[in-house]
């Protein structure tokens, strides 16, 4: 496996040649700071692309051209992670040894017709898609609230860090997306392709010149100012955890706990966050669930992750409401535990174990390779050698430290109360 970097003035080129996978994928992502504007019209985006094309005046045709091309899969996506918002054009076919012809001409003016020739008349999206995704997303917003998930996910984010992109509704802003027109959203979609920064992943048995040929003559036109910061600010500690109860119309309350982290340093951020949320919650061996969801069976599930983008870590669980005062003391016991060191060494072994399993399964899939190279985007990050050895240097004492800084923010209760109600 080899890779190659090229940075140009107006994009960063990825390229990998590996023999480990039967396909290759071509992945185009646009990047923007993010915010509410910035999020509803990418989002509306993504979706009336996937509609139809200047060529391709339905979707119907758009997926009957990919079936022709030996079932080749393409995708459009707008993932949030720190302080950006990805525009991602993404196309995965397969190596020429495993087809009677070579379709690699016509994967290129296929990726090129769906980001570059829209459907649009008159500087305006074509009308009869626009209608169809802007009633689809209005829609959508209306019925957050029935998935209790989602939603409890969306109003405690946002009671954690009201003005940061990590509280940006997935569904957009419901004003915002009232007020986009066919010719705003056409205006907004050309000041993304002509100037917002551009990386280009290429992963697969590739011809490194062949490819680097083909990605300048495709994006030739592209300008764009490169400088963007990943790392999404976030407010210091509350003096005292903030505590909302919201109820609901369902059986089952949702609960999530925001932890903020101060003064964590680079090799916490990346290698004993790792370990200790292992330990804690992120496995079915973790103390958190061993403890709250076997031994007491207070929660249907319970488990925890860090938001490395935005240093913030979150315990969440769904409970039955009567249970809410128990499986929080609980929680809070074991943070303490976490603290005072009530944890052993085979907890942390199996931590370590677990961690360089899934460092090695990275480079087994194209996304994993995909993701390596773009964070080095915007830093220099270690080789997976390097993150293995980092690992197996964590002692016990540095994820006690760690723990010393990680406190309750807050607390966010989805209350289910549809029996009452009923």
């Amino acid at each position: 496996m080899n890779t190659k970097i090229i940075k140009k003035n107006n994009y960063n080129l990825y390229m990998t040649n590996t023999e480990k996978f039967k396909s290759t994928v071509i992945k185009a992502s646009f990047k923007n700071i993010t915010n509410e504007k910035t999020a509803t019209y990418i989002m509306f985006l993504a979706k009336i692309l996937l509609e139809s094309s200047k060529n391709y005046p339905n979707k119907r045709e758009l997926i009957l051209r990919a079936r022709e091309l030996y079932g080749s899969s393409f995708s459009i996506t707008n993932p949030t992670i720190g302080n950006v918002i990805n525009f991602n054009f993404q196309i995965e076919f397969l190596n020429k040894e495993y087809l009677k012809e070579n379709i690699f001409g016509e994967i290129i003016n296929f990726l090129k017709e769906i980001i570059f020739n829209p459907n649009v008349k008159n500087n305006a999206f074509d009308i009869k898609s626009f209608e169809k995704v802007k009633r689809k997303m209005i829609e959508n917003y209306k019925s957050q609230t029935e998935n209790k998930d989602i939603y409890s996910n969306i109003k405690f984010l946002k009671a954690v860090e009201e003005n940061n992109p990590m509280s940006i509704n997935p569904y957009g802003n419901i004003k915002i997306l009232e007020k986009i027109t066919p010719q705003n959203l056409y205006e907004f979609y050309n000041n993304i392709i002509k100037s917002n920064p551009l990386d280009i992943f290429v992963v697969g048995k590739i011809d490194f010149i062949k490819i680097e040929s083909v990605i300048s003559n495709l994006f030739k036109e592209k300008k764009s100012d490169e400088k963007i910061e990943l790392y999404a600010p976030v407010s210091k500690l509350k003096k005292k955890p903030l505590e909302i109860i919201e109820e609901i119309n369902f059986e089952q309350s949702v609960l999530n706990i925001g932890l903020k982290i101060e003064n964590i340093t680079e090799f916490e951020k990346e290698y004993v966050i790792r370990c200790y949320n292992y330990i804690i919650g992120y496995s079915s061996n973790s103390k958190l669930f061993k403890n709250i969801r076997e031994k007491y069976s207070l929660c249907y599930f319970i488990s925890s992750y860090y938001r490395k983008f935005n240093n913030l870590f979150v315990i969440n669980a769904g409970i039955d409401k009567n249970n809410y005062e128990n499986v929080l003391n609980l929680i809070k016991i074991e943070l303490e535990n976490m603290k005072n060191g009530n944890f052993d060494m085979d907890d942390i072994k199996d931590s370590k174990t677990n961690i360089i399993n899934f460092y090695d399964s990275i480079t087994e899939s194209h996304a994993g390779l995909i993701s390596i190279n773009s964070l080095e985007r915007y830093k220099k990050i270690d080789s997976i050698e390097k993150k293995k050895e980092n690992i197996e240097k964590i002692t016990k004492e540095d994820i006690i430290n760690l723990a010393k800084k990680i406190n309750i923010d807050t607390i966010y209760l989805l209350k289910g109360v549809k029996n009452e109600r009923n």
